[in-house]
């Protein structure tokens, strides 16, 4: 009898793995670009026009006299040199300006060192808009335990009589995926893998970049067929979840084998992608090491036959997400470069990433680009700051502004006054907006208002505690010690309780799911707000029909909510809530069956199962997917309390589904009854 309950399992266990990696149900929508700006002007035969989201050409009528020519950009209240030209030279490409900032060039004539009939000429270059790259990732790996032939199988090579479920594991006909995961909170932590190419991939988290305990997994990549680098892939890796936001920068390094291949392209690029490969990005380099560094390294990686070391650091990650290495050709970054990423903070970094390439120029030419270039990012960023007029704007430009900082935005004695007129007017329109937003838990503003305190009242890196001390500098500590204690804040808690079944070969198994409390994290990154957490979960299970016993599986495992999203509606509060990323940790993909009874009955007393996906993700997915519909959606009902001493707001997600055949598998059906609560309560004020 035993061999009937083999179909059931044997489906089961490739269900459960499937699904254990399909979590992530669906893409975060993407950011829209704002319409172009105007982008040409002629000013006393001095010229100058946008000629496309990454360049301005400037043209000029011979200047009398002029032995060469100086060009210089304006960089808040002080000009700063951006090439000297020979006297032949009617014109000049400046290839990497920042999108939607107004921008002041001048031109002088040079004889000897005076300067003859300056001209000056205010341009807006034009906004990138988005059209961002994707990519086809193939995620690393191993060899299976044992080779299996389907040209050359005999089913009847099977005896089913003396089949052993108990030393039965399917997966060792199969390719196992390559990966390390380890447990790491508030203390920090390290985890590392090393992919079929030998290289080893080590992600360290710092103390307090995490604000909770959460499951962390590194996936090695071992190609990208359509990568637009033509000196191809060196190393990527994938870090989950891609929703992790590290309030301090976590450190990602890629370690070759000594025998590892030379880069084959004569750039070394670092790049970055989020799920399913979309947003493809250039991704600056450690601002520290490799190409950034100026004087006689610089000159060095300049004689180098690879230009820049093609393992050098990645700069510091604030983000989950894919990461990885490959060398091209400077007419590949200007093809990347045409399909700017959708969010702001990705343009960013590719704009960065491209600066440290312009280092490469002979010295000095090198150094004055880079100063010019940060110097040239640095007033995007001041202009975007006095344009954010919201919540929104404010947070973007303060994550940009990070980022700029952290790759050597302050490297330079000429953009730093710059940089602490950028702080003093965050910090004033912080003040400004945060004293609008008085607030509570429901609506888009209050989110990022909460975000942006809590970043000003408890922070973790050291951008953020430089961003407090101006706070408290220009406005006092009363004021910093206000916004943590007049605001309103709230405590968000998810429940969950699941049954499920599946039934085939005339037995149904049964899923019981229950995660009793979950504690969720309101987030913002890279423009989006969502709830992250992970939290204890039981599971439940038996098997009813030709044979009833209890089916003992994992005992200890979480719930990991990637992103629960809020929906808003017209009025900017809370309507409706969107799970699209999740994982049930804990589970392994060694599977082995222990059976127990009495050998004279043909049904067991139990079986107990170690390893293996879990079961009710497996089910859970199935329905999600029933009939190829993702099915999602809450039913909210708020209930408030008339005088405003008590707030809640409890979303239930309710799913029945009485019977459903699961990814149309003909022969067997499904059912389900889930339940997930959100609960929001209000702790303060």
């Amino acid at each position: 009898m035993r061999k009937k309950l083999v179909p059931v399992f044997l489906f089961l266990t490739a269900l459960s793995l499937a699904c254990n990696f399909m979590t992530n149900l669906v893409p975060s929508d993407a950011e829209s670009g704002e319409a172009p700006l105007p982008s040409s002007q002629e000013v006393n035969g001095f010229s100058a026009e946008a000629t496309n989201e990454n360049s301005v050409l400037l043209k000029w009528e011979p200047i009398s006299g002029a032995e060469q020519y100086l060009i210089e950009v304006q960089i808040g209240d002080k000009f700063m040199p951006l090439a000297t030209l020979p006297a032949d030279q009617t014109s000049y490409q400046d290839d990497n300006v920042p999108p939607a900032t107004r921008f002041t060039y001048r031109l002088s004539g040079l004889a000897g060192p005076e300067k003859k009939n300056s001209k000056e000429i205010s341009i807006q270059t034009k906004d990138e808009g988005s059209d961002p790259l994707q990519v086809s990732l193939e995620f690393d790996m191993s060899a299976p335990a044992l080779s299996f032939d389907p040209n050359n199988f005999d089913p009847n090579s099977i005896d089913l009589e003396n089949f052993d479920p108990e030393n039965f594991d399917p997966a060792m006909f199969a390719p196992q995926p390559i990966q390390a995961q380890a447990v790491i909170g508030p203390r920090g932590g390290e985890v590392s893998v090393a992919g079929s190419n030998g290289v080893v991939y080590t992600l360290n988290v710092p103390p307090d970049a995490l604000r909770f305990e959460m499951t962390i997994t590194l996936r090695p990549i071992s190609a990208i067929p359509d990568l637009p680098l033509s000196g191809g892939l060196m190393a990527a890796v994938f870090v989950e979840p891609q929703s992790l936001v590290f309030d301090v920068p976590a450190t990602l390094k890629m370690t070759p084998p000594a025998d590892f291949p030379a880069a084959a392209g004569p750039l070394a690029m670092a790049f970055a992608f989020e799920a399913e490969g979309r947003e493809f990005h250039l991704y600056p380099f450690d601002a520290s090491a490799g190409q950034s560094n100026a004087g006689a390294h610089l000159a060095s990686l300049r004689a180098a036959a690879n230009f820049i070391p093609p393992w050098s650091d990645l700069a510091k990650l604030q983000n989950g997400g894919g990461y990885g290495q490959g060398s091209g050709t400077a007419k590949d970054v200007k093809e990347i470069r045409k399909k700017p990423a959708s969010k702001s903070q990705n343009r960013t970094e590719q704009r960065l990433a491209v600066n440290q390439l312009d280092e490469l120029e002979p010295l000095p030419e090198s150094l004055v680009k880079e100063e010019a270039n940060l110097g040239k990012e640095g007033e995007a960023i001041l202009q975007k700051v006095e344009q954010a007029d919201d919540l929104s704007k404010l947070m973007d430009a303060l994550d940009d502004y990070s980022k700029y900082i952290n790759e050597g935005g302050d490297k330079f004695e000429s953009t730093r006054k710059l940089n602490e007129k950028i702080l003093d007017l965050l910090v004033d329109k912080a003040k400004k907006l945060l004293d609008k937003n008085k607030g509570g838990c429901l609506t888009q503003n209050d989110f990022k208002a909460q975000e942006l305190v809590e970043r000003l009242t408890n922070p973790k890196s050291s951008f953020a505690e430089a961003f407090a001390e101006r706070f408290k500098q220009k406005h006092g500590q009363k004021a910093l010690d206000d916004l943590k204690n007049e605001r309103v804040t709230c405590s968000f808690e998810l429940t969950m309780d699941s049954k499920l079944t599946f039934t085939a070969e005339d037995s149904t198994l049964h899923s019981s799911a229950n995660i009793p409390k979950l504690k969720l994290f309101p987030t913002y990154a890279k423009g989006e707000i969502y709830f992250t957490g992970e939290g204890k979960m039981t599971q439940d299970f038996k098997v009813t029909g030709i044979c009833t016993f209890p089916l003992k599986h994992y005992d200890s495992l979480t719930f990991f909510v990637g992103k629960l999203t809020p929906i808003f509606g017209e009025n900017g509060e809370m309507v409706d809530f969107h799970l699209s990323d999740f994982i049930v940790n804990g589970w392994n993909g060694d599977v082995n069956v222990a059976v127990s009874g009495d050998d004279n009955k043909s049904c067991p007393k139990m079986v107990q199962l170690t390893g293996g996906g879990d079961y009710w993700t497996g089910l859970f997915m199935a329905a999600r997917f029933n009939n190829y519909k993702i099915i999602t959606g809450w039913d909210v009902q708020t209930n408030w309390t008339a005088d405003d001493r008590f707030q809640s707001l409890q979303a239930d997600w309710v799913a029945v589904q009485p019977a459903f055949t699961p990814f149309g598998v003909q022969g067997s059906t499904s059912t389900e009854n889930t339940k997930f609560e959100l609960k929001v309560t209000k702790t303060s004020k």
